[in-house]
Order: C-alpha cells, then sequence, then structure tokens
C-alpha cells in the first residue's frame, strides 16, 4: 500500500470517492471537451482566471443588497 498524502501532492484535482463520484467524472469529462473544441480559451483555462470571469467592481450608484 502506498500513502495517499504523497499521492495528493502531485494531483492536479482530488475526486472525493474515485470513479463512483459520477458529478465530478462529468463535470471533468465536459470541461475537456469544451477546451477541445475551443469553448474555453488557454488563457482561462492556464491563467489567473481558472475558467471563470473575474467580478467587476461595483458602481458608487449601485445597490449593495439584493432585490428579494
Amino acid at each position: 500500500m502506498f500513502s495517499v498524502q504523497i499521492t495528493k501532492k502531485y494531483a492536479d484535482v482530488i475526486i472525493p470517492r474515485g470513479a463512483d463520484n459520477l458529478v465530478a467524472i462529468n463535470l471533468i469529462v465536459q470541461h475537456i471537451q469544451d477546451i477541445l473544441n475551443g469553448g474555453i480559451s488557454k488563457r482561462q483555462t492556464n491563467g489567473y482566471l481558472n475558467g471563470y470571469t473575474p467580478s467587476r467592481k461595483r458602481q458608487a450608484s449601485e445597490s449593495s443588497s439584493r432585490p428579494h
């Protein structure tokens, strides 16, 4: 048997419950398909954005509370 802690040190992603976690597996498959189909730019997947749009600064005129 080997130590999981050593493996975690070098892992890009850790999926709880491994192959039994179909939601996580499907999410990773979809992400790879999006990259292969050109849906995500290299900057988004490799840069500081990590696939997310950076939040914009709120204008002074905008409400800070939710409307509901």
